[in-house]
């Protein structure tokens, strides 16, 4: 049962009169998203979404299918709006649409419209993470030998829809100190 659609949420927020600001931290798998989101998260005392596809795949326990997707989505989105609902006007998030949108068009060749609809305006930036680390196994993950390919991906995606995003590489404190310095400018 979801107590709050994300459109009521949205009314609200709008009624509010207030900017809300959605920072996307994205990229393909084991480029350091989780690790960079946390970090973010502490260093500017804003609230962490964490990523609804892992709670939901690490507690299913057969194979995922696409509606599992556009169920993860949903739940993502919210999750954020309700974040959003909070005394905070910015919220770091450890995933976004265009992560579940990539994922789709690669794992099953297609992105229902509910989950490509409004990328566009629910984040105000992005920071999307290189794979130039090394890759860390987990079972939840499924492309190793693809990240750069992924990762062409998004970039490709926030630069033909002229979204505001970074593009984050090298250790943890390089990457920490960029998206700090561009989220700051935003939040």
């Amino acid at each position: 049962m979801v107590l709050f659609e994300p459109c009521f949420v949205h009314g609200i927020l709008v009624a509010m009169n207030t900017t809300r600001h959605k920072v996307a931290v994205t990229g393909p798998e084991s480029s350091g998203k989780t690790t960079l989101s946390k970090a973010l998260s502490e260093s500017l005392s804003l609230p962490l979404v964490p990523e609804f596809a892992r709670i939901y795949l690490t507690l299913k326990h057969e194979a995922y299918k696409y509606h599992d997707l556009i169920y993860m989505a949903r739940v993502q989105r919210i999750m954020e709006d309700l974040y959003l609902g909070t005394e905070h006007l910015s919220i770091i998030c450890d995933t976004s649409m265009l992560d579940i949108l990539v994922w789709s068009k690669v794992k099953y060749g297609r992105v229902d419209s509910s989950i490509e609809e409004n990328i566009n305006q629910r984040y105000s930036a992005f920071l999307l993470c290189k794979p130039d680390m090394p890759w860390e196994s987990d079972p939840l993950r499924e492309n190793a030998d693809a990240q750069w390919d992924l990762y062409q991906l998004f970039l490709n995606y926030l630069q033909d829809h002229n979204l505001p995003f970074v593009e984050l590489g090298g250790g943890e404190s390089e990457r920490l100190r960029i998206s700090t310095e561009f989220v700051s400018a935003f939040c």
